[in-house]
């Protein structure tokens, strides 16, 4: 029999064991499953265009109600973010600024940085679930939009006000940088290479919106983007404008190769090229190309190495800025993506009501199929707003809207 002595032994070590936290993960519960919506940035209940979907994310801290608070504010601001854009990329949200009632106010700025003076009010973001990971350490909220309601009637109309503030300036399309950096030893970097980082330094120092790696997440990353427009250039590129809602896309190939000279005195040198060009996501059209190359001296291959991964990056950085902001300036086409049309005969009539739109200009009917046309609009004064308003007024549903893409549903 067991003594009562070694009883108390073991209950002694038991409570030692509990109390130092070395059975801690016996007893602590894991993380629930992540919820579909948090990679998908879709919900089954809550489907567009009736609904606008935010997902909100803030770092866990260890106080709960501060984090989760975070997260919420965070999905509301995704959801102001997107009525923002449905008028012009050239507002961006500032911040959040109240809330009286439910009814949240955002402050916004336009490109030139110059606050608007006419805030977004919103009610009626609804806070529909919530995910704690805490193996990563971090907060979710999805909150929704409905569409459907009264109060978005209010929010068009602050929409239209803001939109009346702006002056037609030059556009600042997001944009998405895909590209492959060919390390020393062969391997291949698409996550975060040091060239798209300088490259995106570079941009957005110009005035330009560089999307963050992670915000293609829901397409599979870096890597898998790359490979889908490889295999399927037209399918990618409609991904990348429906779920990311990039305007332009940098994709390029960048490596270096070493330089050995008796000059060198021991130093590492490298000589790298880079290669890219801008695309147009919704038409695949070619915006701008880059060639450019580079070198650098230091003491180490990696020190080496990312110098001038640096120096490319800058120096591609500069030449884009330059190209893109010239097209932008000469006023691009406007693209028209019109779905469930099912006919020929409903195609032309969406061609007659679009003819006497004041400052259209020419159509180019650029595909037609499967119930879906594209339509490139060359304006002479039109904006995508005033196409959007002419559009609604004859019964169709404006569905997404940016200063040269304007997608429409038949009526």
């Amino acid at each position: 029999m067991v003594s009562d002595k070694n009883i108390l032994l073991f209950i002694i070590c038991w409570l030692i064991l509990v109390s130092s936290g070395c059975m801690g993960n016996v007893f602590e519960k894991t993380s629930a499953p992540k919820p579909e919506w948090l990679p998908t940035h879709q919900h089954p209940n809550f489907k567009p265009p009736q609904y606008i979907l935010g997902i909100g994310v803030a770092k866990d801290t260890g106080n709960i109600p501060e984090d989760s608070s975070r997260a919420d504010a965070a999905a509301r601001t995704e959801i102001a973010h997107q009525l923002i854009t449905t008028i012009s990329s050239n507002i961006t949200i500032k911040r959040l600024e109240s809330n009286i009632n439910n009814e949240w106010t955002f402050s916004t700025e336009t490109l030139s940085g110059a606050k608007v003076s006419t805030s977004l009010k919103i009610t009626g973001i609804t806070i529909v679930d919530r995910y704690h990971d805490k193996k990563e350490k971090v907060h979710y909220t999805l909150a929704v939009l409905d569409k459907t309601t009264a109060s978005y009637q209010e929010i068009r109309e602050d929409l239209d006000k803001l939109a009346s503030l702006l002056n037609p300036i030059v556009g600042n399309p997001r944009i998405a940088l895909l590209i492959e950096e060919i390390r020393p030893d062969g391997s291949k970097e698409t996550g975060s290479p040091i060239i798209s980082n300088a490259l995106s330094q570079g941009l957005i120092e110009q005035g330009y919106t560089v999307l963050n790696p992670s915000e293609l997440a829901p397409l599979g990353g870096t890597a898998k983007v790359i490979e889908l427009l490889k295999d399927n250039t037209d399918y990618a590129l409609r991904l990348i404008s429906q779920k990311v809602k990039a305007e332009i896309i940098i994709i390029g190939r960048t490596s270096a190769t070493p330089i050995t000279s008796p000059e060198l005195d021991g130093l590492i040198s490298f000589r790298g090229v880079f290669n890219a060009r801008a695309l147009k996501t919704t038409t695949g059209q070619v915006l701008a190309t880059v060639s450019t190359s580079g070198s650098a001296v230091d003491i180490t291959q990696d020190a080496t190495f990312q110098i001038t991964m640096n120096v490319l990056g800058k120096n591609a950085a500069k030449d884009l800025g330059v190209s893109l902001l010239s097209l932008l300036t000469t006023r691009p086409s406007i693209t028209l993506i019109a779905k469930e049309v099912s006919t020929f005969k409903e195609l032309l009539n969406l061609k007659e009501i679009l003819n006497p739109i004041d400052g259209l200009g020419k159509l180019y009917l650029r595909s037609f199929s499967d119930g879906r046309a594209e339509i490139e609009i060359i304006p002479t004064s039109a904006t995508a707003t005033d196409i959007a308003k002419e559009l609604s007024k004859k019964g169709y549903t404006v569905t997404n809207q940016t200063h040269d893409t304007l997608e429409i549903t038949g009526k």
